[in-house]
Order: C-alpha cells, then sequence, then structure tokens
C-alpha cells in the first residue's frame, strides 16, 4: 500500500477535512477569586478534558507550541503563591477533601514507618496529637471531652491541651463543621465582629446569602450559637520574621499580654532597636 504525501515540507499545517477523525475535548474556563490581602490577585485560565489515552498527544502539542501548561501539582502550587484556595486541599468536610486527606495521611505515615526510630520524628514526644491529617473537629472543640477524644478515631499521642479539664468542650452531636468562603467573606466577617452578638449576625448573614440565590432560609430549629460554634473561615498566613512551616504545622493562640509583646518586638525590630531574638517572649499559652 503507497500513500501520495500532500505536503512536501515537514511541519506544514494540514487542512481538516470532513472524513478525518474527530476528537471529542471539552474545554472550560476557570478563575480563582483573589483574597483579602493586598499581595494575592485573581487567577484565570482554561481546563482542557481530553479523552483517556490522548493525554500525551496533545501534551506534546502543547509544549511545541509554547503554550503554558500544568497539571494537579502545579495549580497547587499556583494557587498557594497567589494565596488563593485549591480544590479539595482547602475545602474540609467534603468527600473530595476527605479523600484526598486519607491518601495523604497513608503516604505520609508509610514514609515516616519506613524510616529508623533514630531518624524519624518522635510525634508522640512533641505531643503531636495529629501529624498526618488535620483534625478540624479537635480544633473547634467539638471532639475533646475530660481531656480526652471522645471521636470514632482516637489520636494515638497525647494531647497538647493545657487548659483546665472544666473548660473543655462537650461533645454536641448537633453541631456540624462548615466552611465559609466566597468574595463577601472580608464584608460578612467586618459585620459579625463590629456587633456584639456574634452568632445571630452569622445566622442573619447565612439567611441573606441564601435569599440571594433563591434558596429558603435555614429552619428555625438550627442555633445561631452552634452555627458559630462549627464555622471555618481560610486565612492566610505571613511570618513576621524567618520561618518557613511546612504542611500540617501547628498554630497556637497566644494571650493578650504576649501578643502586645511581640508587637513592641517587632516595631521596635523594624525600628533598628532591637533583634527579635533578643526579646522573644518566653512563655505563651497553648489553646486548641
Amino acid at each position: 500500500m503507497t500513500f501520495k504525501l500532500q505536503n512536501d515540507i515537514p511541519g506544514t499545517p494540514l487542512s481538516a477535512l470532513r472524513q478525518d477523525d474527530r476528537i471529542p475535548v471539552l474545554l472550560i474556563q476557570r478563575s480563582l477569586e483573589a483574597s483579602s490581602s493586598s499581595d494575592s490577585h485573581a487567577l484565570y485560565g482554561w481546563t482542557l478534558i481530553v479523552p483517556a489515552g490522548w493525554s500525551m498527544a496533545f501534551f506534546n502539542s502543547l509544549v511545541f507550541t509554547n503554550t503554558r501548561i500544568g497539571g494537579q501539582r502545579e495549580r497547587q502550587t499556583q494557587t498557594y503563591e497567589a494565596g488563593t484556595m485549591y480544590y479539595p486541599r482547602d475545602y474540609p468536610f467534603t468527600r473530595a477533601y476527605d479523600t484526598y486527606a486519607l491518601d495523604r495521611e497513608r503516604v505520609d505515615k508509610d514514609t515516616w514507618e519506613r524510616k529508623p526510630p533514630a531518624k524519624r520524628v518522635n510525634f508522640e514526644a512533641l505531643g503531636t496529637r495529629s501529624p498526618w491529617r488535620a483534625d478540624w473537629e479537635v480544633v473547634l472543640g467539638l471532639s475533646i471531652q475530660n481531656g480526652e477524644h471522645v471521636g470514632p478515631d482516637p489520636p494515638a499521642f497525647v494531647t497538647t491541651q493545657r487548659g483546665a479539664v472544666s473548660e473543655v468542650n462537650v461533645v454536641k452531636p448537633e453541631i456540624k463543621p462548615w466552611l465559609l468562603r466566597g468574595p463577601e467573606v472580608p464584608k460578612i466577617l467586618s459585620s459579625i465582629f463590629s456587633v456584639f452578638n456574634h452568632a445571630a449576625t452569622v445566622l442573619s448573614e447565612i439567611n441573606r446569602l441564601r435569599l440571594k440565590r433563591g434558596q429558603a432560609p435555614l429552619s428555625n430549629d438550627i442555633k445561631s450559637a452552634d452555627i458559630l460554634k462549627g464555622a471555618l473561615v481560610n486565612v492566610k498566613s505571613s511570618m513576621c520574621s524567618r520561618g518557613a512551616p511546612q504542611d500540617l504545622a501547628a498554630i497556637h493562640s497566644l494571650s493578650d499580654d504576649v501578643c502586645r509583646k511581640w508587637e513592641k518586638a517587632l516595631l521596635l525590630r523594624e525600628s533598628g532597636g532591637i533583634s527579635l531574638e533578643d526579646d522573644t517572649p518566653q512563655e505563651a499559652e497553648v489553646s486548641s
């Protein structure tokens, strides 16, 4: 069998004919909203979905045309550097996030167990409660009772809770953790903290957004305090000095006195008076 070459010069654009095979593709325009911080900005791009087995053919064609492309790992890095959220990593309490967290926990735990005891981090000695996945119920105070974890999967390490037993929250089944996100989050937070009753303001803002989208308001049986108790919001943390915290790093809350000492030390450091290491507060209250 012989073929007649229509183009003598390699690389010449081909003219598509009706009898040529067609490859179904799906092209979706995507955008990432900017966060409230001044150094972040929105990201725009396209998501190309091709049939199974055609990824390398499209990948090579895009590379040779100098198109900027990236996979899931590159998208995670892009959203992290832009200060925006990435799905499902930054969307807890969703099915996709649970699958992502379980897979990462399995990989990190296997890597940790393959190392000899002298070459791996001793999480038990450090008091790390959940070293391989974020324990959001404990962070919100929904899975601690009398200093013990009462969830379905008790932790294998000692707790870092230093408060009195009477101050520990008891599990309330009616409280469901949820994530507050969207472009109106800064406005909602500003209105919440400008009034005395934070819980009632959260409930009113949620009902306002639901009515705006044509949805019915929440039932009267739902308590506003329970909604506020299980609320999470995405924030961006910036280091005041040196340091690069890794994923799943613990963030501790400080008392007002310690915070004022840190603010004073940072102001003196910026003015050139002292170094931050010379006036570092030595004591801090750790809170879950």
